[in-house]
C-alpha cells in the first residue's frame, strides 16, 4: 500500500506522484477532473448544475472493503471477459502487484453512496482477483464536501432534494 493517511484530504500537487500515466500527458487525475462532478443519476454524464469553475477538485484517501464494491467488480469482470486486450491489462497489473509494486488508488465520487468507480477499473478487478480485501480509493469532491458537519456529510444536489 502507499503511505497515505486515511481520511486526509489531498490536493493535486500532494498526490501527483501517485497518478497512473496513461501516455500522451493523460493521467488518472486528468481523466477524473474532466468530467467532475458526475451526476448521481448518470455516472457517464457531467453534473453541470453542481460544477464550480472557480473551485478545485480534491481527494480524500480511504480504504474500502472489496465487499462494498463487489457488484461493480463483477460487472467489470463480465465486461472485460470477452476482450483480450482488457484482460491483458488486468494481468499486467496483477503481475505488478505480485512483484510488490504499489497499489494505486481508484477514484470514486465522495457524494455517491454507491461509490461508483470513475477511474481505475482495471486496477480494481486486478486487486479483487489477487484476493485483496481492502481497496485504496480517492474520494473526489470539492474541499467543503469533506469539511461539512456529520449531519450533512452528503451533499445532495438541489435538483434531487
Amino acid at each position: 500500500m502507499l503511505h497515505l493517511e486515511v481520511g486526509k484530504v489531498y490536493d493535486e500537487a500532494e498526490v501527483r506522484h501517485l497518478f497512473v500515466d496513461h501516455g500522451q500527458g493523460s493521467t488518472d487525475w486528468g481523466r477524473v477532473r474532466v468530467r467532475f462532478p458526475w451526476p448521481l443519476d448518470d455516472p457517464q454524464g457531467h453534473d453541470h448544475e453542481n460544477f464550480r469553475a472557480d473551485d478545485e477538485m480534491v481527494v480524500q484517501y480511504a480504504e474500502l472493503p472489496v465487499s462494498e464494491l463487489a457488484e461493480q467488480i463483477r460487472e467489470l469482470q463480465i465486461t472485460f471477459a470477452g476482450k483480450p486486450e482488457e484482460r491483458d491489462r488486468i494481468e499486467v497489473i496483477k503481475q505488478k502487484y505480485a512483484n510488490g509494486e504499489p497499489v494505486f488508488p481508484v477514484f470514486v465520487q465522495s457524494n455517491d453512496r454507491q461509490y461508483r468507480i470513475c477511474e481505475g477499473m482495471h486496477r480494481i478487478v486486478a486487486l479483487a482477483e489477487c484476493g485483496a480485501r481492502i481497496v485504496p480509493v480517492f474520494k473526489t469532491g470539492y474541499r467543503d464536501w469533506f469539511q461539512a458537519r456529520a449531519i450533512d456529510f452528503l451533499r445532495i444536489p438541489a435538483r434531487m432534494k
